[in-house]
């Protein structure tokens, strides 16, 4: 989302928890964006690669004994990120507990002509508690490999530690062309398109109602106002989840009579379908012509209680003036409310 829509439609992320053994360069595992990945490098060792390529002198202010390999991918337009490794927690090697930390360094990888190349972004950073990446200007569509180490410092000695840790990548640059699309205003039963987007195999729910389940436009029609969810898998497994609304807009019918005595019957007064026009406009005057009641949006919550400011008002003829506010089909409708008591 990650994005605000028209009624705000939201993005869902999720946290991660997972530990393996990726010790290899070759199987960094990939940082989805927003979402916190908890590891460790416990079973981790001094092998880095699989493909005999010379890691230790192409990063020499790592000491690679104990670490482990992570990846992310920037999108089309490329920026600004930042990844940050937070929930440190080390443990040293045959019980040696003394000032263990976290080493760690951001770096794009390429080869040409089987001679590899890296170019670190930042000064390789460590520290026992937190740390924060702030990247600038990284390159579009490109993969970006995070090394983390695990250390201890026994009387300026260096021995393997193992951490646990958790990481976060964010920032435009990261962030996915991804979305369900604009909350949506229908006719009961007509049919319509759901305007989605993004990268992936997408996957709606509910999704009986639609031509196509894998669509990201499916074609469909509604009697009622729904939710869908829509999650999009992409390439790296990540996983995104986003909402869309579709307001089906059925007649409005006004009930012309409340009776505030608190039975539960007409306490509040009722526009039914009114919770399909979440921009309409009502206003409610005394005989007077005064403003009593004034709301934008209608629930459930917001019906008039035959109050004007939490102080009941005497029996009598009301008048009110509604605007649906539709973005489809924009009405006006006037008439009277009897208050009885």
């Amino acid at each position: 989302m990650f994005r605000l829509f028209l009624v705000f439609s939201y993005t869902l992320y999720f946290v991660t928890h997972f530990s393996q053994n990726n010790n290899l360069f070759e199987n960094a595992h990939h940082l989805c964006y927003m979402q916190s990945f908890i590891t460790t490098n416990q079973n981790a060792n001094s092998v880095s690669s699989q493909s005999n390529i010379n890691l230790d002198s192409l990063i020499s202010c790592i000491d690679i004994s104990k670490s482990t390999w992570y990846k992310f991918s920037t999108n089309n337009v490329g920026g600004n990120a930042d990844l940050l490794i937070s929930q440190i927690n080390c443990i040293g090697d045959s019980n040696l507990v003394y000032q263990s930390k976290v080493q760690a360094v951001i770096f794009s990888y390429s080869i040409n002509n089987s001679n590899s190349s890296i170019q670190i972004l930042e000064d390789c950073k460590e520290d026992d508690n937190l740390i924060n990446f702030n990247l600038i200007n990284l390159l579009p569509n490109k993969t970006y490999y995070l090394l983390i180490n695990g250390f201890s410092e026994i009387d300026s000695l260096a021995v393997n530690a193992s951490c646990s840790f958790e990481i976060k990548v964010s920032g435009p640059a990261v962030q996915p062309a991804f979305s369900a699309g604009d909350d949506l205003y229908v006719l009961p039963n007509s049919s319509f398109q759901l305007n989605a987007f993004g990268f992936g195999i997408p996957q709606w729910f509910p999704n009986t109602l639609m031509d196509s389940n894998n669509s990201f436009n499916p074609n469909l029609s509604l009697n009622s106002t729904t939710e869908f969810l829509l999650t999009v898998t992409d390439s790296n497994s990540c996983v995104f989840k986003d909402i869309v609304k579709v307001y089906v807009e059925k007649q409005l019918i006004f009930y012309n009579t409340i009776t505030p005595n608190n039975d539960g019957i007409n306490d509040n007064w009722i526009i039914e379908n009114m919770d399909n026009y979440p921009y309409c406009r009502v206003n409610i005057y005394n005989r007077w012509g005064q403003e009593i009641f004034q709301s934008i949006g209608y629930s459930q919550h917001q019906r008039w209680d035959g109050t004007r400011k939490g102080t009941p008002l005497p029996a009598g003829t009301y008048f009110y003036i509604v605007n649906s506010g539709s973005t489809i089909n924009s009405q006006t409708f006037k008439g009277s409310i009897t208050l009885l008591r």
